[in-house]
């Protein structure tokens, strides 16, 4: 197990600006009420059926699409798509040009999934790292935001990695080589390989198997400012973000009797090691109705110091959205950011939890903007 990645700043950093694409709203601001509300808009997934052992018969799956944007797409396909309306969302929210936006240091990241392994195999338009690279460069140049290569970032390493590219962007403004950072976290469980996989290993809902998971899909865009770049530029932060740890487990989904959370409970103590006993947090997990996933939370919750902490029970947006996969973590991130906002949390904390299929994990601790 590798040792824990941490930071505990004193140096302001602002989530500034969210952006997103759901099954649940074209945008933050609908994805957010929608998922506030507990909505869905759960549907067949078109050309995919899984057996009925009731019926006797091949059923069609139960999935969440984003409507009328990505069916019959690829995989890569879908991702160009989603990002193209995240990062969009969050321009027009912020009401600034990305040209302007850029005229000041500026760094951008992208968190994909596990890009190497049997996914994506068969996939002969995904490769590694030409797919990354050529996906962040289209979008960059498609809304104008001009990012110099060495202020670029991939991380394919699923719900984890948004762990890693804040990590990644706080290096960098800590150094003074950026003043912002911008995260752009897309993911669909709803292409036609990645649903293969999934079946194949025994991960779907289905009407004979209850503990699985729904496919979604979804992109976000996020935001991350110094609070003196953020000043200058007249903007006002949506959260601060105090907190983010890295670590792994030595068992992920693929031995998926044996996990006991450790790598949640390194992630966690290590994001909370500076709070003092009246810290008091929501909770958003990736939580997606895998037996393995509920074991993992299960396990890390009383094994973590973050127990007593908690307020408001934990989130699962995934109950909305169904599971996103690589976007969870930002996904979270926004919510929690927008939530946070908009005086719409039980406690002024909000802690995001995130485990990859692999292992990798994740905690961040984002706090409201007293303003």
């Amino acid at each position: 197990m590798s040792t824990p990645q941490d930071f505990n700043t004193e140096l302001p950093i602002a989530v500034s600006e969210v952006g997103a694409i759901t099954s649940v709203g074209r945008g933050i601001q609908d994805s957010f009420a929608s998922i506030l509300a507990g909505m869905s808009r759960s549907t067949e997934v078109s050309g995919f059926k899984v057996f009925d052992g009731d019926e006797h018969d091949m059923v069609p799956l139960i999935g969440h699409p984003v409507a009328a944007v990505t069916e019959g797409f690829s995989a890569l396909a879908r991702w160009r798509l989603l990002a193209d309306h995240a990062l969009g969302n969050l321009i027009q929210r912020g009401k600034t040009p990305g040209a302007k936006l850029t005229q000041t240091p500026t760094g951008c990241t992208i968190v994909l999934p596990t890009l190497e392994g049997d996914r994506f195999y068969y996939d002969r338009r995904i490769r590694p790292p030409y797919s990354s690279e050529s996906l962040l460069s289209g979008l960059l140049i498609k809304h104008g935001l001009n990012i110099p290569l060495e202020q670029r970032g991939y991380f394919c390493s699923g719900h984890a990695g948004i762990g890693e590219a804040i990590l990644a962007l706080k290096s960098k403004m800590e150094a003074g080589a950026i003043h912002r950072g911008i995260i752009i976290a897309v993911d669909s469980m709803l292409d036609g390989f990645s649903l293969l996989w999934l079946n194949e290993a025994g991960r779907l809902k289905t009407p004979d198997s209850a503990h699985g998971l729904a496919p979604g899909e979804a992109a976000v865009a996020l935001i991350l400012e110094r609070a003196d770049a953020l000043q200058q530029r007249g903007g006002k932060p949506m959260a601060w973000l105090k907190a983010a740890a890295c670590s792994e487990d030595d068992y992920g989904f693929w031995q998926i009797g044996r996990t006991q959370g450790r790598g949640l409970i390194n992630a966690l103590n290590q994001a909370m090691q500076n709070f003092g006993p009246d810290f008091q947090t929501e909770l958003y997990t990736d939580i997606n109705g895998e037996h393995w996933r509920s074991t993992e939370l299960g396990m890390a919750i009383p094994g973590s110091s973050i127990g007593p902490s908690l307020a408001g029970g934990f989130k699962a947006v995934a109950e909305s959205v169904g599971e996103t996969g690589a976007a969870s973590g930002a996904l979270n991130i926004a919510i929690a950011a927008q939530a946070l906002a908009l005086g719409q949390s039980q406690a002024p904390y909000a802690t995001i939890l995130s485990s990859s299929d692999y292992g990798d994990t994740c905690a961040c601790i984002l706090q409201k903007a007293m303003l």
